[in-house]
Order: structure tokens, then C-alpha cells, then sequence
């Protein structure tokens, strides 16, 4: 069908579907380079949910998101990663792999902070009762 069109129109073609693979690389590079950070530390996600609970619920998700010095560990890190990423950018000499070695360190930080954070909300929504759990679930950001 492309070899159909008029030379002219397979031109506009190819520079639409080029700028339209720009755009999409750009909104992925920005999901890495942006998205990585938590918008609260987590050890303040167990406070806030935690009010209007129990006592004893409350001391549960405050147990589960004890080690919140190691929650701030992979967001110190994660923001240093950003910061390095944008350096990089700001190399007049771009280098792609250093860049994607970069990306992949965030992504590989990020599914660690995820998964530790996940670990500790089904440690305390194991633990929480019944009331405290539908207060966990009624949470939003």
C-alpha cells in the first residue's frame, strides 16, 4: 500500500511516523526520568493511613513501616539517579548506553523500593483487624 502512495506522500509519511516514535521515546525516557520518585516517604503513608484507627492497628502499620530509614535509602538513591540521568543529558557528548545503564539502575531501585513497600503493607494488613483493614482500604493519597 505504501509503495502505492505518491513519492512526496511516502516522505510526509516516514517523517510523521519518525516524530511520532520521537514522541513516544520521549514519554518513556520522561516515565523513567521523572516517575521514580515516591511522592511521601512511606514511614508518613503509615502515619496518615494509620489515623482514626485503633491503637493496636495503628502499632501495626507503624511496626510494618518501622525500617523507614531504609524506605529514605532507595529514594535518596533513586533521586540521585535522576539527578545523573539529567547530567547526562547535559553532556554535549550524549552517550546512549551510559544513559539506558542509568534507566535500568532506576527501574532495578524502583521495583526494589516497590517490592519492600508491598512486602510491608501485607505484613501489616496481615496483621491488621478487620476495621483497620477497611480503613486501609478507604485510603487514599
Amino acid at each position: 500500500m505504501i509503495a502505492s502512495l505518491a513519492p512526496r506522500r511516502q516522505g510526509l509519511l516516514l517523517v510523521g511516523s519518525l516524530l511520532l516514535n520521537l514522541l513516544l521515546i520521549g514519554i518513556i525516557a520522561g516515565h523513567f526520568l521523572f516517575a521514580h520518585r515516591p511522592s511521601f516517604p512511606p514511614g508518613d503513608f503509615a502515619a496518615r493511613v494509620s489515623r482514626g484507627m485503633s491503637d493496636a492497628d495503628a502499632k501495626v502499620m507503624e511496626a510494618a513501616f518501622r525500617p523507614v530509614e531504609e524506605f529514605r535509602e532507595h529514594m535518596r538513591q533513586g533521586r540521585g539517579l535522576i539527578g545523573r540521568s539529567r547530567e547526562l543529558l547535559k553532556e554535549p557528548s550524549f552517550d546512549p548506553e551510559a544513559f539506558a545503564r542509568l534507566i535500568s539502575e532506576a527501574s532495578r531501585n524502583r521495583e526494589e523500593f516497590d517490592q519492600r513497600f508491598s512486602a510491608a503493607l501485607i505484613e501489616a494488613a496481615s496483621k491488621l483487624s478487620p476495621a483497620g483493614r477497611q480503613k486501609l482500604g478507604d485510603h487514599r493519597p
